[in-house]
């Protein structure tokens, strides 16, 4: 998951907010849509979770 975020911000540096990122990348991996990221990030930030300074594993 790291490497998959540092390919993101490298290809597009300053493109996102690290909330972005995360749900674009969580999604990638579990074959989310596009059009369901909105609610998928909902969920996902329902319940606290660790900042992007935290590693992802």
């Amino acid at each position: 998951m790291g490497a998959m975020q540092y390919d993101r911000l490298s290809a597009a540096p300053y493109a996102m907010t690290s909330d972005e990122l995360i749900i674009a990348v969580l999604a990638t991996r579990k074959d989310i849509p596009e059009g369901d990221w909105p609610a998928s990030s909902a969920d996902y930030f329902r319940k606290g979770q660790p900042c992007l300074r935290v590693s992802p594993w």
